[in-house]
């Protein structure tokens, strides 16, 4: 089946992009277990999660969450042209991921074309999204997009839920390139 597209990339199935798992006993040496949890036209593989739209996920392990909830993978997804944004799914093993709401909504709404990551802040009790941010600049691409000028936002949230509007914490300069 054909890949829709959007103006911000892939929209629907079969999704370019997933999320594998790998293991390490010293974190040089790596294996990828295969699991045949999402069959794929290579054969089989070590695929843990795909999204909708996309998958650059980010996982992090809540040691005080509930089972079903304790490993966290932070995506982004692309529902259409206009909405999209950084959406939590969660996994109870590690290997397992789904979204907890059908169809998944997104806790940051917003562009971030990247890994984002996702950590616990223990000193302030807090959650904190670092993605990518865009800027309006006066300059365009050779692919006509406008926001050229990369920034790297910041969100937070006590619960998972409930996030603080994205901040740009990091900005190029004048003399930076677009990337």
């Amino acid at each position: 089946r054909a890949l829709g597209r959007s103006k911000h990339g892939n929209v629907g199935a079969p999704q370019p992009f997933y999320s594998c798992y790998a293991e390490s006993k010293d974190g040089i040496d790596w294996e990828r277990p295969r699991n045949g949890l999402f069959p794929d036209n290579g054969g089989d593989n070590s695929i843990v999660f795909k999204g909708f739209s996309n998958s650059g996920g980010f996982v992090t392990i809540d040691p005080l969450a509930p089972p079903e909830r304790r490993y966290i993978l932070t995506n982004m997804e692309w529902f259409d042209e206009q909405s999209g944004g950084v959406i939590l799914a969660y996994s109870a093993d590690g290997l397992h991921f789904r979204y907890p709401t059908d169809p998944p909504q997104p806790v940051v709404f917003g562009h971030s074309d990247c890994s984002n990551s996702l950590v616990y802040n223990p000193f302030r009790r807090v959650w904190m999204v670092y993605m990518r941010g865009w800027h309006a600049a006066a300059l365009n691409w050779p692919n006509g997009k406008v926001n050229c000028r990369r920034r790297v936002n910041y969100a937070e949230s006590a619960d998972l839920e409930h996030w603080s509007e994205p901040q740009t914490v990091l900005s190029p300069d004048e003399l930076d390139t677009n990337d």
